[in-house]
């Protein structure tokens, strides 16, 4: 038997493509250098930018100042609460875990519902803006500013002690 020649498709490609493109090459140049521009009798004044009435380009689209202020207004209006665990009173939940160490703790708590939320030194919680201010090995301990006709007193504490299994009483 005759091995084919590998080469010899490729090579009649390649002529192809050789001769082909000859074809389609373009023409020689043009010869004719083109018509000189007309003499300016003026010169040409510099560009200058006038930015009234354009916007800037490099100005940010969201103002952080005014971010920021809109966040601060938004957290004392108190109409919306900013997480689940400020729409319910700390009475109604119930402590269920605290893990951690000596540095850092976290609390485990359950809603009504029996949702579950974890709480950390500094977690807001509460309908009057209460916020967790130690985790001890068997309770936390929520602070909450008290107000007395309308002006703000002393901050009152609310301990939420860890039950023991059949342990009954106020959550």
């Amino acid at each position: 038997m005759r091995r084919k020649n590998r080469l010899s498709p490729l090579l009649m490609l390649a002529g192809f493509l050789l001769f082909a493109g000859v074809g389609w090459s373009a023409g020689p140049a043009d010869k004719k250098a083109p018509p000189p521009l007309p003499p300016t009798s003026a010169p040409q004044a510099p560009f200058s930018f006038n930015p009234a009435g354009k916007a800037d380009p490099f100005k940010p689209f969201v103002d952080v100042e005014l971010a920021h202020r809109k966040r601060l207004e938004m957290e004392k209006k108190k109409n919306l609460p900013l997480s689940p665990l400020q729409r319910a009173g700390v009475e109604s939940f119930r402590l269920l875990g605290i893990a951690g160490n000596e540095t850092q703790k976290t609390a485990l708590i359950a809603d009504a519902a029996g949702k579950t939320y974890s709480l950390s030194v500094g977690t807001r919680i509460g309908l009057h803006n209460g916020r967790v201010v130690g985790i001890r090995s068997d309770r936390v301990l929520v602070e909450e500013p008290a107000m007395t006709k309308g002006r703000q007193a002393k901050a009152r504490i609310i301990e939420m002690k860890l039950r023991r299994e059949g342990e009954e009483g106020r959550p």
